[in-house]
């Protein structure tokens, strides 16, 4: 009997490999946002008809195309499924499927139907209705037989009216190419058991194919399900001929479940399992128990189709306690969710194979009588691979979970085994993706539906082979479920981290949630839940209450207290840092908002395109000024430029090219007034930065246009003139820093980043082809006296210094190779005054990058679920780094990045809540003294493969460079120069395109303006 198991469940791979063909092209909700194909008191009306084929003599097909033919003998009645296979036995099979879904569906789901008796009988055998062997794909055979079948089922059946009806069930004489059993007689031209829906059949017949038409033309048949007589077959071998009884019950409800519009959730390429005997829509469920009944459906399946709710849990440590649905009391948990990102989250279920402990009680029909068989634990006749004991047709089981795998390797058959919790990891970014093409749970390392095997092993429907040389297909045990004595070796009794398996999202991010202590089996279990690591803690993962697309992220602190600002078309919505929404404020916004905080309160400078309004909020008020621009319209954010005591400058662009200045103060009341105008050129200005100098009424300001530069100090100082420079491309972004040696701004264009010193000087400093405008930051990552310009630019995070040279240990770029998304963020995480870079995937993965080592920060990444929809916030509360998302699915996710609060670069977009894109002078306790550190002068990369390298150097003082190059014979081959920037790390480029291979020495000269020289020989492989 052993050797038969094994092989039967390798058989399902024919049902998948077929199965993943027939059930394309289903319904196709968005999963993320499905609230369930069917609500409650929805029903199903099924007609079926009774079709034969030509009478035939073909080897290579079970029977000659008539009922009951199938057998080489009279089995009598004492078997499964045992003939008459007649208009009752379908009937009964039917009368199965309905109290199957009624019970899984807590009495929300209906079904009714009606078996047409008369038998129809196609014009062609059985083999010309079935796909090609070696092109299973094409259905048009299938086609052609249900054309068939419905044409001669509407002549004949003429009073029917098929309209009243939703499901379209064709039973035939055979079996199904289902199962393939080594021996037996026939099955390669036998009909797949298939699911046809309209877009299958749309693809049989072109995208204008509207339906079967019947009753004279006035309705169109759009699906129909072609199922055997049965799935039992004779099994021929040297001992003789032996009866495998399969009945399709299992198959019935699979199919039915395709119509609802379940996806299958075995892999659909191979066939093999994926989720074995823990949901209906997989092969091992279908069959189990010789196919008389499946387990009920899994959570996931239940949810989509609308029949259960979860319960969420908050992101707080807790204890939970889940209740089994047979005997939980109103209001307990039978279901939870926990969510990990916006996509993936994890339901877990206390499902029982006994939950009332009266055993299995099994309702079947024989000879035309109704009886039922009670069975208190697994029995040699009655376990999942043999019901010798059972006969007829099974009408109904009375939990159907018994079906769920129930021993582990403790377990011995005399004694009733129960299942611990069973654990879901759903991603419902992947059933998204590939719903449409029905192969959600292919990729076994990224399913959409997944169960968390708790014996440690990702081993269902792997394939294995026995010394004797079987394949055994691995199958979902009870060590697969969580239960605190589970034998397993790999088995903790705890699911985090750095168990196996573990809580990784399936981008491999941590998911920061840790489950423990799961009590042993029983109707009400009970886990231990906690959220965090030893540096990171999750603060909150929650969907927002609305619609609105988040334009822009900002923040305010009170009293150590954070209040997050998510800014919409129409409102700003103001948070705690776990999501909570604490008040709306309506304002059409039409850029970022600036805000501080004065005087325990927030204040928000908000602009429309013709108004700019001051807000100043409290928990107990509100107040709201407003000023109308005159002429023209802004055309750019607010940045708040200075404070002093109650008194706040403010600078806006306009359309026309002016900057305006806005004066508030706050006291009983708010006075906001319009202070001046300067022109800053004949464009609209695009973006204003800000010198960062809080209490002093005077500051460095520049602007840019689609293609200019402007800088100045605001109020103008005496003798101090404007400054303003044209830039190739279309300008899109600005920043500034301060430094020893004056003011420097960068200005991103199509065609490179710009660098302005001190309003007096314009030089390039990168150029690139591919017109990458994500977002610059900046950060002081080394301690080394400069700021780096900070950039994701597609698979690669890039840092570079103010003369245009790379960060050392940068670009970075995951293992992954994930491609960067949005502006990357700037904080000091580790307490060395240096920044860390923050940083987000398209994926949607958080990576923390050490500034110095240019590697990932212990217990990164995290995982958000999937793009972001604004730029992020970094923030501060508790003594501690808090780090906050939201996605474009609205969900909202918040994190403590950091044991303690680290020194801020840059938070957010626009640098800070105050939008002045500033960032101040470095730190200089790295900064190198030596003028010309020998250590600090080579080339990369070496050896040279293609392209070019870098001689890269470092001077102290402005210096002049020379690079004379030579070849081993001592003849020159290039001679180049440049400008190195004291203080900086300094590049000059050598085109290797069309030098061979070979040694190369470059002699490199360096001359500072106050005349110090030093040199250095550089030896240089080219290898093409």
């Amino acid at each position: 009997m052993k050797q038969y198991i094994v092989i039967l469940f390798l058989c399902v791979v024919s049902l998948g490999s077929y199965s993943a063909q027939s059930f394309v092209g289903k319904l196709n909700p968005n999963p993320v946002q499905h609230q369930g194909f069917l609500d409650a008191g929805d029903s199903l009306k099924i007609i079926a008809v009774l079709v034969e084929f030509q009478e035939d003599k073909d080897d290579a097909t079970f029977g000659d195309g008539k009922f009951g033919s199938i057998y080489s003998k009279d089995y009598g009645t004492y078997i499964l499924d045992p003939l008459p296979h007649n208009k009752e036995y379908f009937e009964d099979h039917l009368t199965f499927a309905q109290n199957y879904f009624n019970k899984v569906s807590n009495e929300k789901f209906n079904i009714s139907f009606d078996v047409l008796g008369d038998i129809l009988t196609v014009s062609k055998t059985m083999r010309n209705y079935t796909p090609p062997i070696n092109d299973q794909s094409e259905l048009s055979p299938l086609g052609d037989f249900t054309e068939e079948v419905w044409s001669l089922a509407d002549a004949h059946y003429s009073s029917i009216n098929f309209s009243d009806y939703d499901l379209f069930v064709i039973f035939h004489a055979g079996v199904g190419k289902d199962v393939s059993l080594p021996g037996s007689i026939g099955n390669e031209r036998d009909l797949p058991s298939v699911y046809l829906n309209e877009k299958t059949l749309k693809n049989i017949y072109g995208s204008d194919f509207e339906g079967y038409p019947v009753n004279g033309g006035t309705f169109n048949i759009t699906n129909s399900a072609i199922l055997p007589e049965t799935e039992s077959r004779e099994l021929s071998g040297f001992s003789g001929t032996t009866l495998i009884e399969l009945t399709i019950n299992g198959l019935i409800a699979a199919t039915i479940g395709s119509h609802l519009g379940l996806p299958d959730l075995y892999n659909t390429e191979t066939g093999l399992s994926a989720i074995g005997r823990f949901g209906l829509m997989d092969g091992q469920s279908i069959f189990t128990y010789q196919g008389i009944f499946p387990p009920e459906m899994s959570a996931w399946e239940k949810m989509f189709l609308g029949w259960v709710t979860p319960i969420e849990i908050p992101v707080e440590n807790s204890s939970i306690t889940i209740t089994a649905k047979y005997t939980s009391p109103f209001g307990d948990a039978s279901l939870i969710k926990i969510p990990i990102n916006s996509t993936e989250y994890y339901l877990i279920e206390n499902r029982k194979r006994d939950a009332k402990k009266d055993g299995s009680k099994v309702t079947y029909k024989s000879n035309g009588n109704i009886f039922s068989k009670t069975f208190d634990r697994d029995y040699a006749n009655y376990i999942y691979y043999n019901v010798d004991t059972l006969q007829g047709v099974i009408l109904d089981v009375d939990e159907y979970d018994w079906a769920l795998p129930g021993g582990d390797r403790n377990s011995k058959i005399e004694n009733f085994e129960d299942v611990g919790l069973i654990i879901w990891h759903i991603d419902e970014r992947v059933i998204s993706e590939k719903y449409e093409s029905n192969t959600i749970n292919n990729d076994k390392f990224n399913r959409g539906v997944s169960i968390v095997e708790a014996d440690g092993i990702q081993d269902i429907g792997e394939q294995f082979q026995t010394v004797f040389g079987d394949v055994v297909v691995g199958e979902g045990t009870k060590e697969d479920t969580w239960y605190s004595s589970n034998p397993a070796e790999l088995y903790t009794n705890e699911l985090g981290p750095a168990t196996k398996p573990n809580t990784t999202t399936n981008s491999g991010a941590s998911s920061l949630i840790t489950m423990l202590n799961f009590s042993e089996v029983g109707n009400e279990m009970t886990f231990d839940l906690k959220f965090g690591s030893d540096e990171i803690d999750l603060i909150g993962n929650i969907e927002l209450p609305f619609e609105d697309k988040i334009n822009w992220l900002t923040k305010v602190n009170i009293n150590d207290s954070t209040k997050i600002l998510a800014t919409t078309n129409d409102n700003v919505y103001v948070m705690n840092t776990n999501g909570n929404i604490i008040n709306t404020i309506a304002f059409s916004s039409k850029f970022k908002p600036a805000v501080l905080s004065l005087n325990n309160s927030t204040v928000l400078f908000l602009v429309s395109a013709t108004s700019i309004s001051v807000v100043q909020y409290t928990e107990s008020s509100l107040k709201m000024e407003s000023l109308e621009i005159p002429i023209s319209s802004f055309s750019t954010p607010p940045v708040i430029a200075s404070i002093i005591n109650n008194d706040v400058d403010i600078l806006v662009g306009t359309s026309s090219g002016e900057i305006y200045r806005y004066g508030a103060s706050f006291g009983a009341n708010i006075s906001f007034s319009h202070l001046m105008t300067l022109k800053a050129f004949d464009q609209p200005v695009k973006q204003i930065a800000s010198e960062e100098t809080i209490y002093i009424d005077a500051y460095n300001i520049s602007a840019i246009g689609k293609n200019y530069y402007f800088g100045s100090v605001w109020p103008r100082e005496p003798q101090s003139t404007n400054t303003v420079f044209q830039v190739d491309g279309d300008a899109s972004q600005l920043i500034m820093t301060d430094s020893e040696n004056g003011f420097t701004s960068a200005i991103q264009t199509s065609s490179g980043i710009y660098i302005v010193k001190n309003n007096e000087s314009i030089e390039t400093i990168y150029n690139y082809s591919d017109s990458n405008n994500s977002s610059l930051a900046l950060s002081d990552i080394k301690n080394d006296g400069g700021n780096y310009i900070i950039q994701n630019s597609g698979e690669y995070l890039s840092a570079m210094n103010l003369a245009g040279s790379s960060a050392n240990n940068f670009p970075y770029q995951d293992e992954f190779h994930s491609t960067f998304y949005s502006s990357p963020l700037s904080v000091d995480l580790n307490d060395d005054e240096a920044g860390e870079i923050i940083t987000f995937t398209e994926d949607g993965k958080v990576i923390a990058v050490d500034g110095k080592t240019g590697e990932m920060i212990d217990g990164f990444p995290l995982s958000s679920g999937g793009k972001v929809a604004t730029v992020p916030v970094i923030f501060s509360e508790n003594g501690k780094t808090g780090l906050c998302l939201i996605t474009e699915e609205n969900q909202f996710i918040s994190w403590y990045i950091s044991k303690s609060d680290g020194k801020k670069f840059w938070t957010e977009e626009y640098g800070n809540s105050m939008n002045t894109s500033f960032v101040p002078s470095a730190s200089s306790s790295e900064l190198v003294t030596e003028f010309f550190p020998q250590s600090e002068a080579y080339n990369w990369p070496n050896p040279v493969y293609e392209g070019s390298t870098n001689i890269r150097y470092y001077v102290s003082e402005d210096s002049d460079a020379e690079v004379t190059i030579f070849d081993l014979a001592g003849d020159l081959v290039a001679k180049l120069s440049g400008k190195g920037l004291g203080g900086f790390d300094n590049e000059i480029v050598w085109d290797v395109s069309d030098i061979q291979s070979g040694v190369y020495f470059a002699h490199l000269k360096v001359t500072s303006n106050s005349g110090k020289t030093d040199t250095k020989i550089i030896k240089i492989a080219v290898i093409k």
